[in-house]
């Protein structure tokens, strides 16, 4: 946690720097991470955020692999805050994904099959 008396986080957050897509299912807008934590993610994006909907999908490039896939996490949730170029989303639920080691960045891959869901 912060040593700041006026932040009012619970829960920590961890400096990533991801490769991301936010997705509302029809728009996406890609960007990188900027942190990270269990209570949701915080995506720098190149696009305006003036109209984003409250619901939201954030896929990001998980930087280790498995031995033979890819990972990739995904945060569910809600528009926490969003600014010109930042969009915070607050988790309802996380998942990783896996992906094949070959084809587009994990963050740009859409729909991997349904039996490759890794609870969390």
């Amino acid at each position: 946690m912060s040593s700041d008396p006026t932040d009012r986080r619970r829960r920590l957050r961890f400096p990533l720097m991801l490769d991301a897509v936010v997705t509302d299912g029809t728009l996406q807008l890609r960007g990188a991470t900027v942190n990270v934590g269990s209570g949701g993610v915080l995506v720098a994006i190149d696009n305006h955020t003036a109209f984003l909907p409250e619901k939201l999908e954030a896929r990001l490039a998980w930087p280790v692999a498995l031995e033979t896939c890819r990972l990739q996490l995904r945060f569910f949730g809600t528009v926490a805050w969003a600014r010109p170029g930042l969009v915070a989303i607050r988790a309802e639920r996380h998942e990783f994904r896996t992906l094949p080691l070959k084809g587009p960045p994990s963050s740009e891959r859409v729909s991997p099959p349904p039996d490759t869901l890794l609870r969390t």
